[in-house]
């Protein structure tokens, strides 16, 4: 079962997608901010991270980077749209960018292709 760690600080959509998720087969980890996300890499490695891409407590570009310093390989599919991205590219192997208010059935199948899962 593909795990996904879910990075959203708003309680209300970070429930929402973790049971959209969870329903559709997924083991999913949630955490509140990016510090907290950094703290489960920690102990855990996920199959795909799904992050806001707008956390108040770490810009996406430096999320992205301190994730590639220690696993180049882990998928990371921001959402919303990253005003920084402008000045400064996202570290290799961040998959994209989807809306904020992207659709559950969107979402879920952006989530299989970044995991190559079947549907």
């Amino acid at each position: 079962m593909p795990s996904i760690l879910l990075v959203e600080e708003d309680v209300a959509l970070r429930e929402q997608r973790y049971d959209l998720l969870t329903t559709h087969g997924f083991s999913v980890i949630t955490a509140h901010s990016g510090e907290q996300a950094m703290e489960v890499l920690k102990h855990e490695r996920p199959d795909l991270i799904l992050a806001n891409g707008q956390l108040s407590d770490i810009p996406a570009c430096e999320f992205t980077d301190r994730i590639r310093a220690f696993d180049t390989n882990l998928p990371i599919l921001l959402l919303g749209l990253v005003q920084e991205t402008r000045q400064r590219p996202l570290a290799p192997n961040t998959q994209g960018f989807l809306a904020r208010n992207i659709s559950n059935d969107a979402l879920v199948k952006e989530v299989r292709r970044c995991l190559k899962a079947p549907e």
